[in-house]
């Protein structure tokens, strides 16, 4: 994404993965901050006191806000409800509209920024599940979301491409699909774990500008119900209780 102006004061918030991190722009510039944490638990504690630094260390209150950007999925289920529940909080406070990016296409557009790529290559996002099976998006050669979001097992996302595409993959689960993957074809690139609060910050500034928020609502992308278990305790009860 060239450097952009950004006319206005826009608050990024990222919990989906494995990290705390916010970012901001102040309208009538052309850089923005941001501040990654990370973590893999924690992020409710952490996110507030990050969120009122960096607005104070940007110079703005947080009353100046014109816009809250915010990963709506796919992602862990407990940072996801972190990160939108603050979004939406922070919105509703303020009076300001709420962006919801999907994760894979920001990862996406981190990786498109820094490299092309050819008519017969794809880009494939993966994320972790802390399952046997991932969640993904693929990209063709323009950028364009061609799959997903959605959660399959390898196999199920080898056999997405022909023999004759090259497939460049990032995201945070890139090792573990290494080592269940069996085709060749696929390139792993590293570097490309978390969402960037200044790639969001870029892209939401791109949406305001054409004027598309009503299209990207902070909605939740779950993929998959939260994980739950049967308790193991026994279940002990009072003999003659009748209530």
């Amino acid at each position: 994404m060239a450097m952009r102006q950004f006319n206005k004061n826009i608050l990024a918030i990222d919990t989906a993965l494995g990290a705390s991190s916010v970012g901001v722009a102040v309208s009538g510039g052309s850089d923005s901050h941001e501040n990654i944490k990370k973590m893999n638990r924690g992020q409710a504690e952490a996110l507030i006191p990050q969120v009122d630094a960096i607005v104070d260390g940007a110079g703005i209150a947080m009353s100046d806000l014109d816009y809250i950007v915010t990963t709506r999925g796919p992602g862990a289920f407990a940072g996801l409800r972190i990160g939108l529940s603050s979004a939406r909080s922070y919105g509703l406070a303020l009076s300001v509209p709420v962006i919801g990016l999907v994760t894979c296409d920001v990862i996406a557009r981190q990786y498109l920024e820094k490299q092309s790529l050819s008519e017969t290559q794809s880009l494939l996002v993966l994320i972790e599940t802390k399952r046997k099976d991932f969640y993904y998006c693929v990209y063709n050669h323009k950028g364009e979301n061609i799959h997903g979001p959605a959660a399959a097992s390898a196999a199920g996302i080898e056999a997405i491409f022909t023999a004759d595409q090259t497939v460049i993959a990032i995201g945070d689960a890139i090792e573990r699909f290494e080592k269940t993957a069996k085709d060749s074809q696929f390139q792993y690139m590293s570097g490309f774990d978390l969402p960037s609060p200044k790639m969001m910050l870029g892209i939401a500034q791109l949406i305001i500008d054409e004027q598309l928020t009503a299209a990207y609502p902070p909605d939740p992308l779950y993929l998959r119900d939260a994980d739950v278990s049967i308790s193991k305790k026994e279940v002990r009860t009072l003999e003659g209780y009748k209530g």
